[in-house]
């Protein structure tokens, strides 16, 4: 059987990273990749079987109430109620990884996604490449 998933386990910036691969493989299988990397750019987020992703600006007024502000994007697995905020750089960095794995399934997408991947860089004011 063919691995479907854009990112796996060697893929991994820090093991704490764990259920951030689930939940971005499962947004790019339950979504189109594409969107996926449209709403990022938008800063809207994503839910799936296995968790969330969020936004702080995605929260509503109570919600910030109990919530630290914060730089990045939110994962939540709703089964152990772990949760995790990663930097935009590493989540750029799990876009890339992604990105390149899905242009080789549809390299007609190259243009496409590599420009949302360089909107993304722009819109989130990224240090490095």
């Amino acid at each position: 059987m063919k691995d479907e998933r854009l990112l796996t386990d060697d893929d991994l910036l820090d093991e704490t990273h764990y259920f951030v691969i689930w939940i971005l493989n499962g947004g790019s299988n339950s979504f189109n990749f594409i969107c996926m990397l449209e709403n990022f750019i938008n800063e809207i987020g994503f839910g799936v079987n296995v968790g969330v992703c969020t936004f702080y600006s995605e929260l509503d007024d109570y919600d910030k109430l109990d919530t630290d502000e914060y730089i990045g994007l939110e994962f939540f697995v709703y089964a152990s109620h772990a949760e995790i905020i990663i930097s935009y750089e590493e989540l750029y960095h799990y876009l890339c990884l992604m990105s390149k794995k899905y242009i080789e399934r549809y390299p007609t997408s190259e243009e496409i996604v590599n420009g949302l991947l360089q909107k993304f860089y722009i819109t989130f004011k990224l240090s490095k490449l």
